[in-house]
C-alpha cells in the first residue's frame, strides 16, 4: 500500500488491540453476525471500554453486521442512545407484509458522495439519527453510519453483503470502502481485519481483496 501503509489479519482478541497496534492512524475491520469472542456470547463491558479506548486515541473501527441482535451492547448504545435513536426493520420501498424474511432483493441508497451502495432491501436500518452520521441512506433509514469517538472514528455498516467479495462488484459499493479507507487510514497505519471471530481463510481473503481495491491506499 502506499505512503508506507500495511495490512494484516489482526489474530488476538479486538480488545488487545492497543497492544497489537498503539499509535494512531489504524483501521480495524470486524464482521460478521456472530460473537465477537469464541468463548462466550457477550462482550464484556471492559472489553468494549478498552476498543473504545483504543479508537479515541485517533484510531478507526469499522463493524459490518446484518443482525443488530448480534452487536455488543457498547456498541449497539454508542448508536441508539442519543436524540432517542434505534436500530429497526425499517423496510425500504416495501411494507412489512410485502417482504418474506428470506428475501433478497437489493437496493441502492445514496452515499454522502453522491454514489450509490446496494444493499439487502429487507435488512434493518438505523433510524431517527443525525445526517453529519449517515454516509448511506438517510436519517430515517441509514444503512452505513459513522460517529466521532475521542480522536477516532467508528463505523457501523447493517448489510453483510454489500462489501462482501461478491457486493463488491454492485454500484459503488467498491469505491464507497475504498473512500472510507482512503479518509481513515493514515500513512504509516495498518489495515487490520479482526481474525480471532472467524475462519483464517476467510478473513485473509477478505483483507486481500480489500487491498486490490483502488483507491485504498
Amino acid at each position: 500500500m502506499p505512503d508506507g501503509r500495511r495490512s494484516r489479519p489482526l489474530q488476538d482478541p479486538l480488545w488487545e488491540v492497543r497492544d497489537e497496534l498503539p499509535r494512531p492512524g489504524n483501521c480495524v475491520i470486524t464482521a460478521g453476525n456472530g460473537s465477537w469472542q469464541p468463548f462466550s456470547d457477550e462482550l464484556e463491558p471492559e472489553q468494549w471500554h478498552e476498543i473504545s479506548r483504543w479508537v479515541q486515541s485517533g484510531n478507526t473501527l469499522i463493524v459490518i453486521t446484518s443482525d443488530v441482535e448480534s452487536l455488543p451492547d457498547g456498541v449497539a448504545d454508542y448508536f441508539t442512545t442519543d436524540a432517542h435513536n434505534k436500530i429497526g426493520p425499517y423496510l425500504v420501498g416495501a411494507t412489512e407484509e410485502d417482504v418474506r424474511p428470506d428475501e433478497k432483493e437489493t437496493v441502492n441508497m445514496p452515499t454522502w458522495w453522491g454514489g450509490e451502495l446496494a444493499v439487502a432491501g429487507g435488512g434493518a436500518r438505523l433510524v431517527t439519527v443525525p445526517n453529519d452520521w449517515v454516509l448511506a441512506g438517510s436519517s430515517d433509514a441509514a444503512v452505513l453510519v459513522k460517529r466521532p469517538l475521542g480522536e477516532g472514528r467508528v463505523y457501523l455498516l447493517l448489510d453483510d453483503e454489500a462489501w462482501s467479495n461478491a457486493g463488491f462488484d454492485r454500484a459503488d459499493n467498491a469505491a464507497t470502502l475504498a473512500r472510507v479507507l482512503g479518509e481513515e487510514l493514515q500513512p504509516g497505519g495498518v489495515l487490520a481485519v479482526d481474525q480471532y471471530r472467524h475462519g483464517r481463510g476467510r478473513v485473509e481473503s477478505f483483507a486481500t481483496f480489500l487491498l486490490a481495491l483502488h483507491g485504498a491506499g
